[in-house]
């Protein structure tokens, strides 16, 4: 059996009831603070006595420079690594993110 699909113009959404709602619920979810947890990564690898290059060869990385990125607060490690990171840290995820509101 077929469906119609209609597309409604971005600007006609906003003038939903249930678009704005949803709108207004994302502003009010958590965020991570990238810069925030790049502080704490570092923090806790200090604290679990790993060097930078530990974690290179821990991650089966060519170069630290994805390291330095998160330390930084330049980007975040992807789920996996998160959960990896964590492990090595000896911390929970929600240990390791900051989050800002």
């Amino acid at each position: 059996m077929w469906q119609a699909v209609f597309f409604v113009p971005l600007a006609q959404m906003a003038e939903l009831p249930t678009f704005n709602r949803a709108v207004k619920d994302m502003e009010n979810l958590p965020r991570i603070d990238m810069i925030a947890t790049g502080r704490n990564i570092t923090r806790l690898r200090k604290k679990a006595g790993l060097n930078v290059r530990e974690l290179q060869e821990a991650f089966g990385f060519a170069t630290p420079q994805a390291i330095y990125k998160w330390q930084r607060g330049m980007s975040l490690p992807t789920v996996d690594n998160l959960l990896i990171l964590s492990v090595l840290l000896g911390v929970s995820l929600d240990e390791l993110i900051i989050t800002c509101n």
